[in-house]
């Protein structure tokens, strides 16, 4: 009897352990995920302030949209600089990356302004 019931016993342990064990991962795994997209997400802010402070246009009015790639340039640069690890997480590894350009400029948006609308005379003519 024990012949069988012992490998019967070890199928269910070894399948149960495996369940618990790709659970384990999966929790630990959106947990890490989690962690490392604050990283990243507090990380896009400092990196967008400082192309702000690189461009010397944050003291009137923010970012002339004129200059809004360079800043996503400036601020893409400083993210993969200061924090590569946590965007090579999500498989972002260059300056280059559209992924990366789209987070910086979402949130750039705050920061930028048109000086031409903002001319006087500007909401009349349009």
């Amino acid at each position: 009897m024990i012949e069988i019931l012992a490998p019967a016993a070890l199928a269910v342990l070894s399948a149960l352990a495996a369940w618990a064990f790709a659970l384990f991962r999966k929790k630990t795994g959106w947990q890490i995920d989690g962690e490392v997209g604050k990283i990243v997400d507090q990380g896009l802010a400092k990196a967008v302030d400082f192309a702000a402070s690189q461009l010397h246009a944050r003291a009137s009015k923010g970012i002339p949209i004129a200059f809004k790639h360079h800043a996503i340039e400036i601020a893409a640069g400083y993210a993969l600089e200061k924090f590569p690890g946590a965007l090579k997480h999500f498989g972002i590894t260059s300056v280059g990356d559209s992924r990366l350009a789209e987070m910086v400029e979402a949130r750039l948006v705050d920061w930028l302004a048109d000086p031409e609308a903002e001319r006087p005379g500007a909401a009349a003519s349009s």
